[in-house]
């Protein structure tokens, strides 16, 4: 019986608790190729190689390859803001290292880029220190001239416990299913 009380206890402070989720995304444009890691609670639970091709996501882990196709419906994007906007709310994000190294022949072009690069990365990191002022963001933009290179790399922790997450896809998908009855009752009546 003791047992049965250590395994709910368990379960509920897995299911209420925050988790620490740690993600690390690597890429260079010129090869194509990239690598990331998520980890839950400092343990790995995914590393794989990534590459793009046209509107394609390639994953490598081990010897199995996961395609993500980007090319999204109608539904599939208004499913995928709704769940942004239902999950975005229960994250608290507690660092965020942003490093773009960007690369070019022509010194005027990179450095304009580069420049509108980091315009957008510092009105996204200040909407986001909004709604998490305690969070602790890191962010540089270098620029090169000898060579054409760009390399990305992205590390993120946040908190987030395991009931957000669920009750964030129930409620996605609730508000999903009143879209599709309305849009029912919306054809029947013409």
């Amino acid at each position: 019986m003791f047992v049965w009380y250590v395994v709910i206890v368990l379960s509920i402070i897995v299911l209420c608790g925050n988790m620490l989720l740690n993600i690390s995304i690597f890429y260079n444009a010129n090869k194509n190729l990239g690598d990331i890691v998520i980890k839950i609670w400092r343990i790995p639970i995914l590393k794989a190689n990534i590459e793009i091709k046209q509107n394609i996501v390639i994953i490598n882990k081990k010897n199995k390859k996961i395609k993500i196709n980007l090319k999204l419906s109608k539904r599939q994007l208004r499913i995928l803001k709704e769940l942004r906007k239902n999950i975005s709310t229960k994250i608290l994000i507690n660092t965020i290292d942003f490093d773009l190294l960007l690369c070019m022949e022509d010194p005027f072009f990179c450095s304009i880029l580069s420049n509108v690069i980091d315009i957008f990365a510092n009105i996204l990191f200040s909407r986001m220190l909004i709604r998490n002022s305690d969070s602790i963001v890191s962010k540089r933009v270098n620029t090169g001239f000898r060579h054409d290179m760009i390399t990305i790399k992205f590390d993120s922790s946040m908190y987030i416990s395991v009931i957000d997450i669920l009750w964030a896809v129930v409620a996605t998908l609730l508000t999903e299913r009143r879209y599709e009855n309305e849009e029912r009752r919306r054809k029947t009546e013409l």
